[in-house]
């Protein structure tokens, strides 16, 4: 039998009945606990997760976000991310919710923007 989970869900949106059953198919029982704040800073999701601490992490975050959860929950030797996957519809212009991925490893490298890299 599956032990059961605190899945903290870091979105602005609440996940819909098709994302709960997807995600119990996955993880088994789970009680979902929703973070719909706006994160600030990156301090904030170590925070956070003390706060909750979850079995698991869905989150719906900026690519930059990510790449610090990615790191912290392989930090506390927690389960990686679960990111929702979604495809797009052109002829409808919506999205459709298609499953669940772990991210491993998020790396982000950046430099500022200019006409001299053009």
């Amino acid at each position: 039998m599956d032990k059961h989970q605190v899945v903290l869900w870091i979105s602005r949106h609440e996940p819909t009945d098709d994302m709960v059953t997807s995600l119990r198919e996955i993880l088994g029982e789970v009680t979902i606990v929703l973070h719909k704040k706006d994160i600030g800073r990156a301090k904030s999701l170590s925070t956070i997760l003390d706060v909750h601490e979850p079995d698991r992490v869905v989150a719906t975050l900026p690519i930059d976000m990510q790449e610090l959860l990615t790191a912290e929950l392989f930090k506390r030797g927690m389960q990686p991310m679960l990111r929702p996957v979604y495809h797009h519809r052109r002829t409808a212009g919506e999205f459709v919710f298609r499953g669940y991925e772990e991210v491993l490893e998020i790396r982000v490298r950046t430099r500022p923007a200019s006409k001299e890299l053009l």
